[in-house]
This record gives C-alpha cells, sequence and structure tokens, in this order.
C-alpha cells in the first residue's frame, strides 16, 4: 500500500456469493487512517497499525465442513480465528478491493488453493524459480513447466518488458535499478515473482 490518509485496501477479501447475495467471509481492512483488521460477517479484530511501502504476507485458511471457522494469518503468524458466519457455505469469490482516493497497491505471489476439491498429498509448492534475484544482466526462470510469454512490470505497474519467445533467460540490462513484478505464464497458469535489478 502507497500511504495512509488516502485509500481504505480490503485486501484478500473473500465472499460466498449466493446469486448475487454477497456474505462477507473474511478479509483483511488497511485502513486510510493505519489501522489494521482482520474482519467478516460475523465480528472483527484490530490487529494494530500498518506502515505503507512495506510488504505484508497475507493467507486466509476457511474450514467450512469441520470446524467452520476462518483463520487469518499476517506475516506467517496466525492473528484471529473467527466463526464463518451462517450464511457463508463456502468461499466462491476472492477480491482485491480499494476505495480509490488518492493511492494504490501492488500484490505479488497470489496462490489460490480449493482446499475441498484437493486432497492434501496434492497441495505442492509452486516449482517456478527466478535467479539471481538480485539481478543485474539478465534473470533465468527455471520451471518443468513450458513458458508462453514473460512480463516485466515497474513497481508502479507499468509494463516495461514482454517477452513471448519462451524463452528462460531474460535480459533485463536495459531497466533502470528499482524493485519489478516478473508475470510468468505457462501452459499450467499464471505466476508472478518479485525481483530486484541492482
Amino acid at each position: 500500500m502507497e500511504r495512509l490518509d488516502s485509500s481504505d485496501y480490503y485486501l484478500l477479501s473473500l465472499y460466498y456469493n449466493n446469486n448475487g447475495n454477497y456474505s462477507r467471509a473474511g478479509g483483511f481492512n488497511f485502513m486510510w487512517s493505519g489501522k489494521l483488521y482482520a474482519d467478516s460477517d460475523v465480528n472483527f479484530k484490530d490487529l494494530g497499525s500498518w506502515i505503507p511501502g512495506q510488504w505484508y504476507n497475507l493467507r486466509i485458511e476457511i474450514d467450512h465442513v469441520a470446524e467452520k471457522t476462518i483463520k487469518y494469518y499476517l506475516n506467517n503468524q496466525l492473528v484471529h480465528t473467527s466463526p464463518l458466519g451462517p450464511r457463508v457455505v463456502r468461499a466462491n469469490d476472492l477480491n482485491f478491493e480499494f476505495d480509490n482516493d488518492g493511492s494504490g497497491f501492488i500484490v505479488d505471489n497470489i496462490i489460490i488453493r480449493d482446499m475441498d476439491q484437493m486432497a492434501v498429498s496434492d497441495v505442492s509448492k509452486s516449482q517456478l524459480n527466478i535467479y539471481p534475484n538480485p539481478a543485474s544482466e539478465f534473470i533465468n526462470i527455471r520451471t518443468d513447466d513450458k513458458i508462453k510469454s514473460v512480463k516485466i512490470y515497474s513497481a508502479t505497474g507499468n509494463l516495461v518488458k514482454t517477452e513471448n519467445d519462451h524463452l528462460s533467460v531474460i535480459s533485463i540490462a536495459s531497466l533502470p535499478k528499482g524493485n519489478y513484478m516478473v508475470t510468468i505464464e505457462t501452459d499450467k497458469g499464471i505466476e508472478t515473482k518479485k525481483i530486484i535489478k541492482k
């Protein structure tokens, strides 16, 4: 998130969409004032304050069968557990929202797992890696999947480079120093990684 005293950010917001009737399963609210909440249709928890320009690792786990709970993780720490609202049968809608009052946000490394369709043994970490990172001249993309395209975005969200030639080595020598988001499309899907150009 860019700055305080501007937009509210509703990140990783999960909803149950029942024919256009939305129930908020849960999410993180980064308020313009600097307050941070984990909330749902049922309750909320004050998680303290957030800092502009800092990366946050957000994760939400929903158990809609046995315990009927939602667990909130901030920077890999469990920070809140809440019951699911009575109208939430499952989470079938994910949003990253903000009220566009003069500031924005960047999202990186989105992983979505439909746990009610997976066995535990099916869950595996991504096999896609970028190295070296930080890099100055080029980056290597290592994956077992066929690369279809690579797009590099600046920290402000501008597309600065596109490769559609199934390359696994991408030159970044012409890019200014800074942080970039690399979106790799393979035959298995799309994944985004953050890199630093030094």
